[in-house]
């Protein structure tokens, strides 16, 4: 009897042990493995790149949440998605989904303003910062030295079937900010870097992603290192001296405001920031960010935040424009009204800072 007792006895305090021990109450308390959809573009552009990359670190660091890339045909087949299959994951019956989006492809969707009044989604959110784009027109012309000289010139942007990079984007600061007419050629970014360089257009547009600080203006975002994309990068090695035309940022902040308006900031690209940049040139500056509904849990918003935390830098690893991808994943630039509040318990928690 005194036998069964005393093996009873070390039979509790093993058990005692095993169920005080650290290893126990960190997989007791950890959470259930929960699979979410990262939609993205399509093959062979960057943001492809970004999500199968998120997807692998997220694996590689051991995160509960499973994510799990997705090509898309683009930004209205995501968002349409997302409006038509909320309820199921609310549900539980489909898997969360997270996206990218612009500062002002958001605030487009939010309220339903053209070309998204068909799918409304007033409860679309950031919660983590991606990259800066910065977008200044380029000219092979010497002669043209200010935006002011663009009138009656062709100036090449996208097709107007992408409003968000050329109608809403670049024709007011022009027609409402300067008062100047310019020959715009819908032709596309690609097609508008050939044109520049066969001389069918005179100015097209530059796109930058850059490393950025705050400036103490507070509206300013400084940039100190740019990496320019393909199109870009092809006009500055074409070896013709590729002239950046600088947007004036009184007429920017002042042009830009009211319903329906894409909003910026001016970006201050420093001399030197890349190659080709001889001179400091402000341009549009605008975030790209990861999106989602604001219904999305926090724990799910909270651990897509520590992987991007806590693996900023090797998201470089897998293109080399994501070498430019901020460690802070706050979403700088962003109207408040916009962020997931999960980014700011992520912020208190992982022990990044929130930008106002």
């Amino acid at each position: 009897m005194k036998k069964h007792l005393f093996l009873a006895a070390i039979m509790s305090v093993c058990l005692l042990t095993f169920l005080v021990s650290p290893a126990f109450s960190q997989n007791a308390s950890a959470p259930k493995p929960q699979k979410v959809i990262f939609q993205t573009t399509q093959f062979g552009r960057a943001f492809y790149d970004y999500a199968f990359a998120y997807e692998e670190l997220a694996r590689k660091s051991g995160s509960w949440v499973e994510l799990k890339a997705e090509e898309t045909p683009g930004a209205m087949f995501m968002i349409k998605y997302l409006h038509e299959n909320l309820d199921q994951m609310l549900s539980g019956k489909k898997p969360w989904v997270v996206q990218y989006g612009s500062t002002n492809s958001v605030r487009f969707i939010r309220n339903g303003w053209a070309p998204f009044t068909k799918v409304r989604f007033p409860g679309y959110s950031v919660f983590s910062s991606i990259l800066c784009r910065i977008n200044i027109l380029g000219t092979f012309d010497p002669n043209i030295k200010t935006a002011r000289d663009l009138a009656g010139k062709r100036v090449a942007v996208a097709a107007k079937a992408a409003p968000f990079n050329s109608t809403l984007k670049y024709v007011p600061y022009f027609a409402k900010g300067l008062g100047v007419d310019v020959n715009w050629q819908f032709i596309g970014i690609d097609q508008g870097k050939d044109a520049l360089l066969n001389g069918t257009v005179d100015a097209t547009v530059c796109t930058f992603m850059g490393e950025y600080e705050l400036a103490p203006d507070g509206k300013t975002f400084v940039i100190t290192k740019a990496a320019p994309d393909s199109a870009t990068l092809q006009l500055l090695a074409s070896g013709r001296k590729l002239h950046l035309i600088p947007f004036d940022p009184q007429v920017l902040m002042s042009t830009y405001k009211g319903e329906e308006m894409m909003i910026f900031n001016p970006a201050l690209v420093k001399a030197g920031a890349a190659d080709g940049i001889a001179a400091d040139v402000t341009g549009l500056c605008e975030f790209l960010y990861m999106t989602c509904d604001e219904k999305t849990p926090d724990d799910v918003i909270i651990e897509l935040l520590k992987v991007r935390y806590e693996q900023a830098q090797k998201f470089g690893d897998y293109h080399a424009m994501f070498k430019m991808q901020p460690k802070n994943p706050f979403p700088a630039g962003a109207p408040k009204e916009l962020i997931h509040p999960a980014a700011y318990k992520a912020a208190k928690e992982l022990g990044f800072k929130v930008i106002e």
